[in-house]
């Protein structure tokens, strides 16, 4: 970044445009309504300046810049230091204020609009952060250093392992006729991906299965290994005629607007992925993938898990067969689902 882009004692920081900044604050608003009143105090506040006027003042062309192009410190750097004033100085709630950053750091010149969170996003009148909250935000740098392809925790991430008997008992259940695939060679690179086995249909040829250690939201938008997969998916696709499926390690929950989602990976086709929700509706694999791949939206009625029943159904598989669990040892404990930032969460199983 060149100086124009960077604090100094007099200046704050320098913004491509007015527009640019009304942008960024509908897209931010949209996230977080509550913040509807505030938003000029947000970014002028955010920016470093003294005032909306000088702020727009202080916007220039060659201000701003791609956030693909910051080191790891810079962004780590920018988004504590704005994570901090969202939390102490505008009561949202740190997981939120970690998601709207990590994705739309401001100066950026891309902004990705998200889904409007939860009012609980925002701290209550008689709420305040966590004594916990030091830890929270190490947590939450943990999680985002796991997005980085070159991180000790991005390494963890993309090379995690989950017992392959998770993902073959949960292609048994909804009754895909798979052939397991020990022949073929690892796939190449720093993210895990593991053939599981491949699916013969007549309409769209043979579909490949693999598995990841990765899971993703739908609404992560940075994410330097997910990147990666997705890079040698659709370029292992290309040579095929048939879609491919990667399942992630845990599913990805939400409740929208229609009902309960639960996203258990991606579907890769013609150069494309899409976020690959499941249910018991899933059971004939070509009619449910061409669902997936017309449909506009994830809410449709096809794609609703109801009461999550077959993500649950399958965590309580991962934590027999992969944790090591006897089947008393987890029917005795209650799933949970913890939301993120992002709005969709992660089923837990936790003590009574």
């Amino acid at each position: 970044m060149s100086l124009r882009h960077e604090y100094s004692n007099t200046t704050g920081l320098s913004l491509p445009s007015e527009a640019y900044c009304v942008a960024w604050m509908d897209a931010l608003t949209s996230y977080l309504p509550l913040l509807a009143s505030r938003q000029r105090e947000i970014i002028t506040r955010l920016a470093g300046w003294a005032s909306w006027r000088e702020l727009i003042a202080g916007c220039h062309i060659d201000g701003g810049f791609n956030m693909f192009d910051l080191s790891i410190e810079q962004r780590l750097g920018s988004l504590a230091a704005h994570r901090s004033i969202l939390i102490h100085e505008f009561g949202v709630k740190a997981a939120y204020a970690n998601h709207w950053l990590w994705n739309n750091p401001l100066g950026s010149k891309t902004i990705f609009e998200f889904k409007e969170a939860d009012p609980s996003a925002l701290y209550g009148a008689d709420e305040k952060p966590s004594s916990n909250l030091p830890q929270i935000l190490i947590d939450l740098d943990r999680h985002n250093l796991g997005m980085f392809a070159d991180t000790e925790e991005g390494s963890q991430r993309a090379c995690a392992f989950i017992d392959p008997a998770v993902h073959l008992g949960l292609c048994q259940h909804l009754g895909w006729e798979l052939i397991l695939d020990t022949d073929s060679e690892p796939v190449p690179g720093r993210v895990s991906a593991d053939i599981l086995g491949k699916i013969k249909t007549d309409e769209l040829g043979e579909i490949e299965v693999y598995t990841t250690g990765l899971t993703r939201s739908p609404d992560d938008k940075v994410d330097e290994n997910f990147d990666l997969l997705m890079d040698w998916a659709i370029t292992h696709q290309a040579t095929r005629d048939a879609p491919l499926i990667i399942l992630y390690s845990e599913p990805m929950l939400r409740s929208l607007t229609q009902g309960p989602i639960s996203v258990f990976g991606m579907l890769v086709a013609d150069g494309n992925g899409w976020s690959l929700p499941l249910s018991s509706a899933a059971r004939n694999i070509v009619d449910y993938s061409v669902d997936v791949m017309s449909a506009l939206t994830l809410d449709a009625p096809v794609f609703l898990d109801i009461d999550f029943a077959l993500a649950r159904r399958f965590i309580f598989c991962k934590a027999r067969e992969h944790d090591g669990m006897t089947r008393e040892q987890a029917q005795a404990l209650k799933p949970t689902v913890h939301v993120e930032g992002s709005g969709w969460g992660k089923i837990k199983l936790v003590a009574s």
